[in-house]
């Protein structure tokens, strides 16, 4: 007992815990620092990748519209929301409403950058090889 004791105590002594420790220690800091490297990559690069253009025509009142922009997110809305709010009548047999939030850029024309399309209005979509996406600089 007294032998393991004392050979602990040099162990201890010897500073053998303190480098197991340190370098532990630096183990952890290095696979930390590149989980942030590889998640900062992974969120950054969808900045800078294109996303794809829709072009949709869909059902306004009494006319079509035709609208190009990028889908940016989707959302489904209760019935009872949905036609509370001022939308229009909700399809029949419906519990939920699927919606698109569409950037449409052209501030200037017509009047906002995105605007909500309603899935059900969705008469063609497509999406165009020919178009692309230019981004301006405000004032420019």
């Amino acid at each position: 007992m007294t032998r393991s004791v004392s050979n602990f105590r040099a162990w201890w002594q010897s500073g053998a815990p303190w480098i197991w420790l340190n370098a532990g220690a630096v183990s952890a800091s290095v696979i930390i620092v590149f989980g942030l490297l590889a998640l900062i990559a992974v969120r950054g690069m969808g900045h800078f990748w294109p996303a794809d253009i829709v072009q949709m025509e869909y059902a306004s009142d009494s006319d079509q519209v035709r609208i190009i922009g990028e889908k940016i997110e989707s959302e489904f809305i209760d019935t009872k929301r949905y036609e509370e709010s001022g939308f229009g009548k909700a399809p029949a047999g419906q519990e939920k409403v699927k919606r698109w939030l569409i950037k449409t850029g052209n501030r200037e024309l017509l009047g906002s950058d995105f605007r909500w399309i309603d899935d059900h209005n969705i008469l063609q979509q497509s999406t165009p090889d020919n178009l692309i996406v230019v981004e301006r600089v405000e004032w420019g």
